[in-house]
């Protein structure tokens, strides 16, 4: 049909002239060429391809993407009589693309992190075991004890990815505690990242640093010295924003969780060598 048409139209615009205004009519006596005496140039042959036997190199392929995914373990321990002593969950980063260079360094680290967590949650549920039957034989209600860890992918690039994890432990204790933990990875092949390895001079962005953490710490109402005094300069991730710096819980008295201090990247983007 579509091919019908288009002949159809062909036609027409074919027709057009002659249905309009009246031609001229063609000049009676042709006009004869002038013939030219000079001679044509004669014309140059066009080069022959050069074949070579060397091949093209192709492009490097794309790196595969990153793929995150979630490594989880999930533990119920209990006591001789089937009671529930303590329940853990801990969720861990688990690159999903097999392929990825630093797939396999990354996985490593956090199935190694999940079996130590698991070993230290064993002997963690031993004391539940105890607290349970000191529980039994006084007449009390035993509170099962709990630790749940995640984690938070804050900043990712090209080049590396920032990983923030934060475990809550109610562990029997007159309050729950709230622990960080973070890294730092080169996705070039999954080896870690520290805090030298951002700063072209980190002595200097070590200094900033430190003054912004005192002057925060001032703010929320904590002694600046204590806070610089267990400082640690590893202990952080990085946002699209800038870095964050934080503070064990309970680094400080009478702070179960953790406390952070963010610096602008801004403030240091002098120094800084990988973002």
């Amino acid at each position: 049909m579509k091919k019908s048409l288009l002949t159809a139209s062909l036609a027409l615009l074919l027709l057009l002239p002659a249905c309009g205004k009246e031609q001229p009519p063609l000049p009676s006596s042709p006009v004869q060429p002038v013939e030219s005496q000079a001679e044509l140039p004669t014309p140059t042959p066009s080069p022959e391809p050069v074949i070579s036997d060397t091949p093209v190199p192709a492009p490097d392929p794309s790196p595969e993407a990153a793929v995150w995914g979630e490594l989880r373990y999930d533990q119920t321990f209990t006591a001789d009589d089937g009671a529930i002593v303590m329940l853990v969950t801990y969720a861990f980063p688990r690159l999903e693309s097999a392929e990825h260079p630093a797939a396999e360094a990354i996985n490593s680290y956090y199935t190694s992190q999940g079996e130590e967590f698991l070993s230290a949650a064993e002997e963690t549920a031993q004391w539940g075991r105890a607290e349970y039957e000191i529980a039994v034989q006084s007449g009390f209600t035993y509170m099962p004890f709990v630790e749940e860890l995640s984690f938070q992918m804050t900043r990712e690039t090209e080049d590396y990815v920032s990983i923030s994890r934060e475990i809550y432990a109610n562990n029997g204790g007159a309050h729950p505690n709230t622990y960080a933990f973070s890294e730092q990875f080169s996705l070039d092949d999954g080896h870690r990242l520290y805090f030298a390895d951002f700063f072209s001079d980190p002595d200097t962005a070590l200094s900033r640093i430190i003054s912004t953490v005192e002057s925060q710490a001032q703010d929320l109402g904590l002694n600046a010295g204590d806070a610089t005094s267990v400082f640690q300069a590893e202990q952080f991730y990085i946002t699209d924003e800038g870095f964050v710096f934080w503070l064990q819980g309970g680094a400080l008295a009478a702070q179960n969780s953790p406390i952070e201090f963010p610096v602008p990247y801004d403030d240091l983007s002098d120094l800084v060598k990988l973002w």
